[in-house]
């Protein structure tokens, strides 16, 4: 794929995108959130666990007005990968599919 991309105000090397389609474009993450120890393995799993915790979901105000936590970043410090490893994602995602 040639060219350069648009991702709201970011620009994403060509070397990026995985799948470019009429209408989207698949590109790797910088900072992705990798797996890790509790999370869940079968997608199920996580429905008793939401049940177990929906009372913690929303505060009420003083006048019961509903609000949400505010939603922060998983892990700010997390580095940023570099356009090479970004590059070589892109490749063998761009390979798996045109497999399928």
């Amino acid at each position: 794929m040639s060219g350069i991309f648009k991702f709201g105000p970011h620009t994403i090397p060509a070397g990026q995108i995985f799948l470019k389609t009429t209408h989207c474009f698949g590109l790797v993450n910088l900072k992705p959130i990798l797996p890790r120890l509790g999370d869940f393995l079968n997608n199920d799993d996580i429905y008793d666990e939401i049940t177990r915790n929906t009372s913690n979901l929303l505060d009420e105000t003083e006048d019961g007005t509903l609000i949400a936590p505010p939603k922060g970043v998983d892990n700010e410090e997390r580095r940023a990968r570099s356009e090479e490893d970004m590059a070589k994602e892109a490749a063998r995602l761009t390979l798996l599919l045109q497999q399928s």
